[in-house]
């Protein structure tokens, strides 16, 4: 459910909230995910979000709780691959289900970087990225496209 609410509008209402939110979020998410973890491992998606986000906030109306939601499941979906939800990972397979293993971050002699996936297995997925100056090149082999497409999502905006 879309609320009619905008981010502008709880920041010039609530002063404190953009600063209280910019700590928060990953809380939340951590709480909600350890929840998750206690009913129902199985589930495809995080619930339990809007019971968190009315105890800490208990004085937003329903449509300011639900933008608040919305806006926290927005920044989940678009961090997926934040080590931060580590512990939970195989824990709640149906909520990570693309995700990869561990990513190894190396500078070669002439400034470039290389990223690549830490095999966890004998499988063949692996993912090579080298940056060069400006320029990235991406080589994925048997990566599940919406996990080559979050890496190099998440990476370009680390890069920005």
């Amino acid at each position: 459910m879309t609320s009619n609410v905008k981010v502008r509008d709880l920041y010039e209402k609530y002063p404190q909230f953009e600063t209280e939110f910019l700590k928060m979020w990953r809380n939340i998410i951590k709480e909600a995910l350890a929840g998750q973890v206690a009913r129902t491992p199985e589930s495809k998606s995080l619930r339990g979000i809007k019971n968190i986000v009315k105890r800490h906030w208990p004085y937003f109306q329903e449509s300011e709780a639900t933008k608040v939601v919305d806006m926290i499941s927005s920044r989940f979906n678009n961090h997926k691959l934040l080590p931060d939800w580590d512990g939970y990972r195989e824990k709640l397979p149906n909520i990570f289900p693309d995700t990869i293993g561990q990513l190894s971050f190396m500078e070669t002699p002439d400034g470039n970087y290389v990223i690549s996936e830490i095999p966890q297995s004998t499988s063949s997925d692996t993912c090579v990225i080298i940056i060069q100056g400006s320029k990235m090149n991406a080589q994925f082999t048997d990566v599940p496209q919406d996990t080559a497409y979050s890496i190099l999502s998440e990476l370009s905006k680390s890069l920005a």
